[in-house]
């Protein structure tokens, strides 16, 4: 937990960004294509006994949106609000960056991200506050656009030899 007191006296400004920098590492190495891969691979060797690639993203998606859970009402503080931007933010490189992930891990990106949607469709009349009903809003509206081809950042392109020669 951050204690105010104690921050305010060392940095005036920026501790928002210094704790999502330390959220989106996690993320990062949470999410990287090389772990995933292990867990498609762990399910094609050890089958039912496997943690299964689907159920790891659906834990993760859980624990990001905790606060969409439940039947009560929802007001997401603005530490959580980064990560959960991040995590979008993240989900959409990796449909839509210059080096996609592959092709398992890309088709779970894209159910996680629909069933965020449809969850946040459904927690939205329960957000409290004018900033957390924003935030849910930005967040459906952000995936809509990480699920849609047309924003996908194009193509890497060859690179041209700056010497002029043949390869």
């Amino acid at each position: 937990a951050v204690k105010p007191d104690i921050l305010r006296r060392i940095e005036a400004a920026g501790a928002l960004a210094r704790v999502n920098q330390a959220q989106e590492r996690i993320l990062n190495s949470l999410l990287n294509n090389a772990r995933f891969d292990r867990l498609v691979e762990q399910e094609a060797i050890d089958g039912v006994a496997a943690y299964k690639p689907a159920d790891f993203m659906a834990d993760v998606r859980r624990g990001i949106w905790s606060e969409l859970e439940g039947a009560g009402p929802i007001k997401i503080d603005v530490y959580r609000r980064n990560l959960q931007n991040s995590y979008i933010d993240l989900l959409s490189q990796k449909l839509n960056g210059r080096v996609p992930a592959g092709d398992e891990f890309r088709a779970m990106i894209r159910a996680e991200l629909r069933d965020l949607s449809a969850a946040l469709a459904t927690a939205s009349p329960r957000a409290l506050d004018r900033e957390t009903r924003a935030h849910l809003a930005d967040a459906r509206d952000e995936i809509a656009k990480a699920l849609d081809p047309k924003f996908a950042a194009p193509a890497p392109t060859t690179p041209v030899n700056p010497f002029g020669f043949d390869d």
